[in-house]
């Protein structure tokens, strides 16, 4: 082979890879966009058993094609304590599984169907108007791009068969170290098992890889090797994010030491299982046992390490000893702003910022409302200092908001954004209406001011409908839950009414001598309170913005 030749195959082979690589991106982000939303449903799966979770892991990396995506989530997840890692643990686990399936498309002979999926993906993209629509066009324009990668690289690499040399080179690394050291590096390098096998599958699928025994031992390594993202993504997190990316890396180093050994006793009968299953003759039964050989090795992986899974993960606990500090006052502790966004879980981890948000400004009602009812102040400095926390979670979530507005999230999530900046505007005045109680509460001490036990019952119980107005309003927020929308609605009805006839009745004590006459500012807390009626409403209707007029609609209609 002349120097041409062998330049013209190396830029193939480059091509090939980089055709290869994109399609595996393309399709991965499109199918994230789609089914990312659903992580959330799939946290509440995760928190019942080592089992479900590991089944969960399967599933949702089989979807998004891509376990380092699905490592890293759960990674961030026990990064913000949405997870602990003994329930991550089983998503892990699961997660090695469900990427075997890239392997299995790939051994398959799918070349000549790849430009009709890049056709209908770029006519898709360019001509659909539904988000959702152009999503599915992505993935099946990445899905087209794959295989056209692959089409290439198997082209090129079918060249290497006039390089008798490098043929037997490839063949000849029989060494379970080196073979298990060559899989760990290139998949650290690529960052991805799927592409790393899938390289070994279009060489198999070539003619130029016989040798079984060595992708045996190249996919033990390429399991470790793609814990990279995981421990990458965990050196921003804390110790329990490590502890999470550590029991990956455990996992498949703990596992890929049984099989080696496995396969230096029984390689051959193992082999001879693995080509028995896979259909087809010459170089296509090669490329389908390589990758009947990849699914084998990580089932059995799964079902080795299931019985320890608690094991592996207390075994991190004993590598990574200690616990992180505690969480400061004004600090974020869903959102890590020094680890990279991940589009399929930014939304949550907003979400659930924003309601510890929404927690300090009822703790901070709560504290001002019994400093000013009690007249005592001893905890009126509690209220400032949480008014500043609250200050600063604002700035910092409306920081976060801007950045993963200009991701591309699932398309359920990002349809929440622009709702998401009124909540947190919404609460923020509402932490402001809890320093103007407060204040109150400091002048009713200093100028003596006497309610009478009527007027107290009055905003008491004021008072109450407001706060849990405002849990309500939470709640569904958290939740998306459109489930107390008419009984929000209602009580943000009678606490406007309240304040009418609350001032109506403080007018009327006033007269009779039964308040003080310098007790004006009953009026500014009615008047307080009934704001704090309005934001939290807005909380509410925040996402719901099209269900507002059908809720009007049905009070009318009452």
């Amino acid at each position: 082979m002349g120097n041409t030749a062998i330049s013209e195959m190396i830029l193939g082979l480059c091509a090939g890879l980089g055709f290869f690589l994109y399609g595996m991106k393309l399709m991965s982000v499109g199918l994230e966009k789609v089914a990312g939303s659903k992580m959330k449903d799939i946290l509440n799966w995760c928190t019942k058993n080592t089992g479900i979770g590991v089944a969960v892991g399967v599933i949702f990396t089989a979807v998004i094609q891509s376990s380092s995506a699905t490592t890293v989530m759960v990674t961030s997840f026990v990064n913000s304590g949405l997870l602990s890692i003994y329930q991550a643990i089983g998503p892990i686990i699961g997660a090695n599984v469900g990427t075997a399936v890239t392997g299995q498309l790939v051994s398959f002979k799918l070349d000549a169907v790849a430009p009709i999926f890049i056709l209908v993906g770029v006519i898709m993209i360019n001509f659909m108007k539904k988000p959702m629509l152009k999503n599915v066009g992505e993935v099946l324009f990445g899905f087209g791009v794959l295989f056209f990668g692959m089409s290439t690289l198997k082209s090129s690499m079918a060249r290497l068969e006039d390089l008798p040399s490098v043929v037997d080179a490839i063949n000849s690394v029989n060494n379970p170290v080196a073979a298990i050291g060559i899989g760990l590096l290139i998949t650290g390098v690529l960052q991805s098992s799927s592409a790393a096998v899938g390289i070994v599958i279009g060489m198999a699928a070539s003619g130029i890889f016989t040798n079984l025994t060595t992708a045996n031992y190249f996919i033990l390594g390429s399991n470790i090797g793609a814990t990279t993202p995981a421990v990458l993504a965990s050196l921003q997190g804390n110790k329990n994010a490590k502890r999470a990316a550590l029991s990956d890396v455990l996992y498949n180093a703990i596992t890929a030491l049984v099989f080696a050994f496995v396969f230096m006793v029984f390689g051959d009968k193992f082999n001879s299982f693995i080509m028995d299953i896979s259909n087809g003759s010459g170089k296509y039964q090669m490329s389908r046992a390589v990758a009947n050989s990849q699914l084998t090795i990580k089932v059995a992986q799964m079902i080795v390490a299931f019985p320890i899974a608690k094991y592996i993960v207390k075994l991190s606990e004993t590598i990574i000893k200690g616990a992180d500090k505690e969480i400061e006052p004004c600090e974020l502790k869903y959102i890590n702003r020094g680890a990279a966004i991940l589009p399929t879980t930014c939304v949550l981890q907003a979400t659930r910022e924003i309601n510890r948000m929404g927690v300090h400004a009822i703790e901070n009602l709560d504290r001002a409302f019994d400093a000013l009812i009690s007249k005592d102040l001893s905890k009126i400095d509690e209220v400032y200092e949480t008014e500043k926390q609250i200050d600063y979670l604002s700035k910092e979530i409306t920081n976060y908001l801007v950045k993963i507005a200009q991701t591309d999230m699932p398309i359920n999530d990002a349809k929440y954004i622009d709702g998401y900046f009124h909540v947190v505007s919404d609460i923020e005045r509402i932490g402001d209406h809890a320093e103007n109680i407060a204040e109150f509460a400091q002048t009713r001490v200093k100028d003596d001011i006497h309610f009478s036990e009527v007027g107290v019952s009055e905003l008491t119980g004021m008072y109450n409908k407001v706060k849990n107005l405002l849990k309500l309003s939470l709640e569904a927020f958290v939740n998306k839950e459109k489930t107390h929308l008419l009984e929000i609605q209602l009580l943000e009805d009678e606490i406007d009414g309240l304040e009418v006839q609350l001032e109506k009745n403080h007018v009327k004590r006033m007269t009779e001598g039964t308040c003080s006459p310098k007790s004006a500012i009953y009026s500014d807390l009615v008047s307080n309170f009934e704001r704090v009626g309005d934001h939290s409403i807005n909380i509410a209707y925040a996402i719901f913005e099209d269900d507002e007029d059908s809720v009007e609609e049905k009070l009318q209609n009452a």
